[in-house]
């Protein structure tokens, strides 16, 4: 009898241990871990977090889901485990220092996967974003993803100075890499050292009462697939016009053009796309054509290390306006966007530079007035 009840008691306990609880985090909840824990599934309301500490194991044997505001922090020495696959909504933030493993990444727009230090994530599937999402591998960080990555749009991007492999095929921004340490692949080609699909030679735009016709010139191209035309109200949020055949390979110059109705047209621009899906924004451009008031732009300190100044002389004629301020690099890719209001004839833009490397930089400035101006600067 003995036996039977010791028999029983043991088969209760490993029941136990076989099918534990699902991990609920309700709205605007916080969840810690105290030790070593087993879950059947984990599902995270809105706004909800999820810490895993230091020297701690949680495993989720199935499936992560959640509302918007997903958190999950995995500490340095920390390990989290879901064997299947992580969905939430938006505004997600992974903040991984230690381990985490996973079946699969599918989440909404507006989010953040920032791997720090020796932190190391593995997807043995897909990783799937939407709009606004960066990625950022750090110093010694590494993400291994089994399967394809597809990032969205928008303000997308991915900074990789660790190590990012890719198993399948990358579709999103081009990644960068601030200390040019980083190292990134897919199935098919080496992004890190980045290989630019082309060489942007010039873009600007023609303006008829009725037209407006933005062109570009490339010096070279490898392995572009198309250029995707857009337009804009505010320069913030953006339409896609239509679509323009790239070259694919060419070592001479290539001349584009795409002509729309100047209707609600304030602003255009042209993302580069090559044959992996891989992105690259080649610059915004004001459509107003009108004649301006002449005035002067320059940059202090020039050259800098940290951030600078824009100055704006002359302008007088378009004070208490919103202006759009743009730094774009060589390649005409736009790296740092802001709105400010001109309100006199003379007025100072500060201008952060924390993500910048050391090089030449382009300045531009423009308006709902016609007001467009730019100017180099130099950062070392």
């Amino acid at each position: 009898m003995r036996i039977g009840c010791l028999f029983i008691l043991l088969l209760c306990i490993s029941s136990q241990n076989l099918f534990g609880a699902v991990l609920s985090i309700g709205n605007n909840a916080s969840f810690t871990t105290s030790g070593n824990a087993t879950y059947t599934g984990l599902t995270m309301g809105n706004s909800a977090s999820l810490t895993v500490l230091s020297g701690h194991t949680l495993t989720i044997n199935g499936s992560a889901t959640s509302n918007n505001g997903l958190g999950i922090t995995v500490q340095t020495g920390g390990t989290l485990i879901i064997t299947g696959c992580l969905t939430g909504n938006n505004n997600f933030n992974l903040n991984i220092a230690g381990d985490i493993t996973l079946g699969c990444i599918d989440v909404d727009n507006n989010g953040s996967l920032t791997v720090q230090g020796t932190g190391s994530v593995s997807v043995t599937g897909n990783i799937i974003t939407g709009q606004n999402t960066t990625i950022n591998v750090a110093l010694n960080g590494e993400l291994t993803v089994g399967g394809n990555v597809t990032i969205g749009t928008g303000t997308s991007s991915v900074a990789v100075n660790g190590t990012f492999h890719i198993e399948g095929q990358y579709s999103g921004p081009v990644p960068t890499s601030s200390s040019g340490n980083g190292n990134m692949d897919d199935l098919d080609q080496t992004f890190l050292p980045v290989l630019l699909p082309i060489v942007l030679k010039e873009m600007h735009i023609e303006c008829t009462s009725n037209e407006r016709t933005v062109s570009w010139t490339t010096a070279s191209e490898f392995n572009t697939s198309h250029f995707s035309v857009l337009s804009s109200e505010d320069g913030i949020d953006w339409d896609v016009l239509g679509s323009v055949q790239a070259a694919g390979y060419s070592d001479t110059e290539v001349q584009y053009d795409y002509t729309i109705n100047a209707s609600r047209v304030n602003y255009m621009q042209v993302v580069q796309f090559d044959k992996n899906g891989v992105f690259a924004e080649l610059g915004i451009l004001s459509a107003f054509c009108q004649s301006t008031e002449s005035f002067e732009i320059s940059t202090y300190p020039n050259p800098s290390s940290e951030n600078f100044f824009v100055s704006l002389k002359g302008i007088e004629a378009v004070h208490s306006e919103i202006s759009l301020v743009q730094v774009t690099d060589s390649y005409g890719r736009v790296l740092i966007t802001k709105n400010v209001e001109l309100t006199d004839g003379s007025s100072i833009i500060p201008i952060e530079v924390n993500n910048l490397n050391k090089g030449i930089y382009t300045v531009v400035i423009s308006n709902n007035s016609g007001l467009y101006e730019s100017c180099s600067h130099i950062v070392n």
